[in-house]
């Protein structure tokens, strides 16, 4: 019983996620059709933001609980798969341009 509760529980969550996630790009667009910020601008902002916030609750959550390595753990995987990411893009884009 538990584990239908927790599936039903997950599927109303993604439908919020769905929802929510409309909105937002409405809003953006909204906000770009007004003239004061492109849309990539706007979608590069909120992308970065909501990205961060997972590991800024890891980090609030884990030093409340008083284990901060979790926090410490969180933010250098993540900088290091950013930074993997980002390279490895790059470097398969440079190479695409070499002869």
């Amino acid at each position: 019983m538990l584990i239908f509760l927790n599936v039903i529980v997950i599927l109303m969550l993604c439908f919020v996620m769905y929802k929510a996630s409309e909105w937002l790009i409405q809003s953006i667009k909204a906000i770009a059709d007004d003239g004061i910020l492109s849309k990539f601008f706007l979608a590069s902002i909120f992308a970065g933001a909501f990205c961060a916030l997972p590991e800024l609750f890891i980090g609030i959550t884990s030093s409340l609980e008083g284990v901060p390595n979790i926090a410490f753990g969180n933010s250098i995987g993540s900088s290091i798969s950013n930074l993997g990411l980002i390279f490895g893009y790059f470097a398969d884009d440079f190479q695409a341009d070499c002869p």
